[in-house]
């Protein structure tokens, strides 16, 4: 359940001034389907992130797993991020919940893949 709500964590939690250490973040902690989608849009997503000056916290983290044994495992992710950017200066509150399949590389738990539930 750690490493799910951290890998999700890693996933929400953006500043525009240092994308590029974010990016890196996000994609140390994945793996298969999840890493090459990620690496495939990070050009766009960084370009995205810096025109609007997005910066992104997480404020509150809960999990559950669904299932899982030794090497893999999905959780759910639910995570509370005030997030600024020139749309909204002020800020906004965002809430986000995630579906995470998680895989045992190594001795290191990745994201195999992510995906926005309802």
């Amino acid at each position: 359940m750690a490493a799910a709500k951290q890998l999700a964590i890693n996933f929400v939690t953006v500043d525009y001034t240092k994308v590029d250490v974010d990016i890196a973040r996000v994609k140390a902690g994945a793996t298969g389907e999840f890493l090459k989608s990620y690496s495939t849009s990070a050009a766009d997503l960084t370009k995205v992130l810096v025109a609007n000056q997005t910066v992104s916290t997480v404020q509150r983290t809960e999990a559950a797993l669904v299932s899982g044994d030794q090497d893999s495992a999905v959780a759910l992710v639910g995570v509370v991020a005030p997030t600024k950017n020139t749309a909204v200066p002020n800020g906004e509150t965002k809430t986000y919940r995630m579906r995470l399949d998680l895989r045992m590389v190594g001795d290191v738990w990745k994201v195999e893949t992510l995906e926005f539930v309802g």
